[in-house]
């Protein structure tokens, strides 16, 4: 699927329905041909290495892929952002089925933790929260299957 979504993304280069001569467009190719490659050994478990990886690590991240998103929120790359929602959506697919009781437990936990967060805010002790990145933000910016890092230098 990762493969036919780049020959979408190139077709529509080809029909101009993109600009191909962008890095928005050099990112979303690249990295769907990287990801397609790394799928056999793709997991949830370094998804989650990812997200609570090094403070300075995700920093960085973090300002690519909203540097990403500014780019992608433009009008004129609305075609380019319906392709990379089509790949990020695939690999949050993949990820779900290959991992099928890990991915619903993790949903859980979240849940849970956020009804304690709520519980203990109303006794006045609130939990902070940290500003952690989105499993679409990492997948889109993790650099075993992105090349995001490559053309936000």
């Amino acid at each position: 699927m990762l493969f036919s979504l780049r020959d979408v993304l190139r077709c529509a280069a080809a029909t101009h329905d993109v600009n191909a001569d962008g890095w928005v467009f050099d990112y979303i190719d690249s990295s769907l041909t990287k990801a397609a490659a790394t799928l056999p050994r793709l997991t949830a478990y370094e998804l989650l290495a990812c997200m609570v990886a090094e403070r300075k690590l995700r920093s960085h991240h973090h300002e690519d892929y909203r540097l990403l998103q500014k780019e992608l929120e433009k009008p004129e790359n609305s075609r380019l952002r319906a392709i990379h929602q089509g790949y990020t959506s695939l690999l949050t697919e993949f990820l779900s089925e290959r991992h099928a009781i890990l991915i619903p437990l993790l949903k859980r936990v979240g849940i849970f933790l956020a009804r304690v967060r709520i519980f203990l805010a109303r006794f006045g002790k609130p939990i902070p929260v940290a500003d952690e990145p989105s499993a679409v933000e990492v997948l889109a910016a993790d650099p075993e299957i992105s090349t995001l890092h490559e053309y936000c230098k």
